[in-house]
């Protein structure tokens, strides 16, 4: 899922410069929070429209495991996840291809090395954008559902978005996400959205690709959603 932000404040780097996210130390001097996010500049992206960047999320799993003696332990481990950022060079925008989760936690630790930084989030408003593309909607995930023994559905078929169930699922839950269908180079394309902003292509491209194809469908939901910034906490992971 390419998730769509707005960073505004973040630093200019070159070519392979890294900048790091701080690490906490306690009154001994020793580390006390080494969890940490490293984001590389890797210059031009394989897109033309796009820089790309590295980075290196850290994020703190506590776990119940059993070693290899067969006693059961308990405890953390910190993970260390790799995902891109893709800037837009004319705009600024970025898309990351990691979820809300980490990316938020990614933010945060920004924030305590940059406290001047503006982060914002693309919301879709995808009950008006079912109606705008009602013709192209071939998928709608539902959430949130006050139906006995469903929490959580998807629907798909042809006319999907203007059958029965889909008005129902409607009045009982949320919409969460859809898949579009559009027309690239000539051929279908089946490409989810989340009411969050995120765009996810259905098949495998390569970076140029699917940042095209990314791209074009925010611009097709980009009547349709608000832009607001994320209340962030200033201090924390």
């Amino acid at each position: 899922m390419y998730q769509y932000y707005e960073i505004d404040g973040l630093p200019d780097l070159n070519v392979n410069e890294k900048l790091e996210t701080l690490t906490q130390f306690g009154m001994s001097g020793v580390a006390v929070d080494e969890a940490h996010t490293g984001i590389t500049y890797l210059g031009r992206s394989e897109h033309p429209g796009f820089c790309k960047y590295f980075v290196e999320h850290d994020t703190v799993r506590n776990l119940v495991w059993r070693d290899y003696t067969g006693e059961l332990r308990r405890g953390g481990l910190i993970e260390v996840l790799e995902f891109h950022m893709y800037r837009h060079i004319g705009e600024g925008y970025y898309y990351i291809d990691s979820n809300h989760l980490h990316i938020q936690e990614m933010c945060k630790r920004l924030l305590r090395k940059v406290p001047e930084l503006s982060i914002r989030i693309r919301n879709v408003d995808l009950p008006a954008t079912k109606e705008e593309f009602k013709s192209r909607v071939s998928i709608g995930y539902f959430g949130n559902l006050n139906i006995e023994q469903v929490s959580a559905c998807a629907i798909y078929g042809p006319d999907v978005g203007e059958s029965e169930m889909w008005e129902y699922l409607m009045e009982h839950g949320q919409l969460n996400a859809m898949a579009l269908e559009f027309k690239y180079f000539g051929e279908m394309q089946k490409v989810m959205v989340h009411r969050l902003g995120g765009i996810m292509p259905y098949h495998s491209f390569g970076e140029n690709a699917t940042l095209d194809i990314v791209d074009e469908v925010k611009k097709l939901i980009e009547p349709l959603s608000t832009v607001n910034e994320i209340p962030l906490r200033r201090r924390g992971k």
